[in-house]
């Protein structure tokens, strides 16, 4: 599963050893911008190391056509790239069955807004902030996960005087998180990595 960086390529050299298919599933990939650390990395990572899983790959999976087409490092191997979309369980993600609370307390008369994912950069969860502070109407924001990104996010909210507007939960459980989806009103995704 890349890009966890290192995990792929092991799993490459185990499956050549045993003799066993080796399908790599890509959800998306280094951010190539040489403005930035991780930039300068993942440019090379992917020229380098992460050519080790490709091609012995019997298959390669990625999550959209985006991926597919846009993302560079496919392009030798695109005979072996499918696009299988993610799935929704939707016998646990159905509206209006959930009989649990959410994980938040909704304030009367606001629409709930909900982020879930991981506080990095391509999230965009920092421009989310921003969106919520221009708004006219009066919202409440809330965002359940963790990253990198989590303490700077944290800061924006208060800097901006948003903790009224901003519910920040960190990781919930399960049925936590189908409460929270069950309950919101508009579920949020400014990702610049859809």
């Amino acid at each position: 599963n890349y890009p966890l960086p290192f995990f792929s390529e092991a799993a490459a050299i185990i499956s050549k050893f045993y003799n066993i298919p080796f399908i790599l599933t890509g959800h998306g990939a280094f951010e190539m911008s040489l403005d930035s650390l991780i930039g300068v990395f993942g440019s090379v990572f992917n020229r380098t190391f992460f050519q080790v899983p490709l091609s012995p790959a019997d298959r390669i999976h990625v999550s959209n056509e985006r991926i597919r087409n846009q993302i560079s490092v496919y392009d030798r191997y695109r005979s072996k790239v499918e696009v299988i979309p993610m799935g929704v369980d939707t016998d646990w993600y159905n509206p209006g069955i959930c009989e649990s609370s959410p994980p938040y307390t909704a304030k009367e008369d606001r629409p709930v807004l909900l982020f879930v994912g991981s506080f990095r950069r391509y999230k965009q969860v920092s421009l989310l902030i921003e969106a919520v502070d221009l708004l006219p109407t009066d919202v409440q924001l809330v965002l359940i996960g963790d990253g990198p990104e989590y303490n700077s996010i944290t800061t924006k909210i208060d800097t901006r005087s948003l903790s009224e507007h901003v519910d920040l939960l960190g990781h919930v459980s399960d049925e936590e998180l189908r409460a929270a989806y069950d309950y919101a009103d508009i579920f949020v995704l400014p990702s610049s990595s859809i």
